[in-house]
């Protein structure tokens, strides 16, 4: 029975971060997608957009200040600083770096969750 409950624990926890990344994927894309756009043509629709996806991925992310979580703390700083430098047309020429950057990021943070997932997979151990 206790192996039955922990295989069911584990698959679920698996079928979570399976669902988590691909939400990450899709918001961080479309994040991107109309910050490219909102930076050639600023518009408070797209901003309020931008606004509400930021949101949405910070919720994902873990606010622990625990160095084990730098890329959910990396990724928080940089769609805020997207947001700042989108509205300040002096900063806007940083924009396609910083989103290069967030980019990278996510990729990073959601490979680690992947390794976690195929860690906890394997070896039947959830980890934090």
């Amino acid at each position: 029975m206790y192996n039955k409950n922990k295989n069911r624990l584990i698959k679920t926890v698996t079928e979570e971060r399976s669902k988590w990344r691909s939400e990450m994927r899709s918001l961080c894309s479309e994040f991107i997608s109309i910050a490219y756009n909102t930076k050639n043509e600023f518009n408070d629709e797209k901003l309020n957009k931008l606004l509400k996806i930021k949101v949405e991925i910070k919720l994902r992310l873990n606010p622990s200040k625990d160095p084990e979580h730098h890329l959910d703390q990396t990724i928080t700083t940089k769609i805020d600083n997207v947001i700042d430098y989108i509205q300040d047309e002096r900063r806007i020429i940083h924009v396609n770096h910083l989103l290069n950057d967030l980019e990278r990021s996510m990729q990073e943070l959601i490979k680690q969750e992947w390794t976690k997932s195929k860690k906890e997979a394997k070896t039947g151990k959830i980890t934090k």
